[in-house]
């Protein structure tokens, strides 16, 4: 303890040093385990914030072969990751042919977000998986116009026409 180490060791009253020594010692102490402390707080509110996260957006199975994945709130770019890790995961357990993603209650507004959906969709082709897109808000189209890269699926005005769209593709 560097404190301690520059304490007068002569001129203070006999036993002052040692009460000042053990002051500091306690003090020493419990800022220790206050770090502790706030280190597990810490880790208690990232593992919170992962859970509600994955609760916030669930795969939902519709159909046999069908998901929707209703995405509610605001979304960002680390969720849209950690979405596109669990969609994928559970398309391929599932054995789903088709995911339908319902935006209708999304706020999706910025351009890496709506990057990370047009990706999940082009993974999703790859593994032989049809996507959908449904309940598009004006502010999200604008947003999906703006990228170079154009969706290349089905954009459907309601998870109604989605799921009917699902329903006969999968008849053919």
């Amino acid at each position: 303890m560097e404190l301690v180490a520059k304490l007068p060791s002569e001129g203070l009253e006999p036993g002052l040093r040692d009460e000042l020594v053990a002051t500091l010692r306690g003090l020493a102490v419990e800022a220790d385990m206050a770090e502790l402390t706030l280190e597990a707080r810490e880790e208690e509110l990232a593992a919170a914030r992962e859970l509600l996260a994955r609760r916030s957006y669930p795969l939902i199975q519709v159909q046999i072969d069908v998901l929707c994945l209703p995405i509610v709130g605001p979304v960002d770019a680390s969720i849209m990751e950690q979405i596109i890790e669990e969609v994928m995961g559970t398309v391929v357990a599932r054995r789903a042919r088709w995911l339908i993603v319902d935006l209708t209650g999304a706020l999706l507004g910025d351009v890496i977000a709506a990057d990370a959906l047009r990706r999940l969709f082009r993974m999703l082709r790859l593994i032989g998986v049809r996507s959908a897109l449904s309940g598009v808000s004006p502010t999200l189209a604008q947003t999906l116009v703006q990228m170079s890269t154009p969706l290349d699926i089905p954009v459907h005005r309601s998870l109604a026409a989605a799921l009917d769209a699902a329903k006969r593709g999968a008849k053919r």
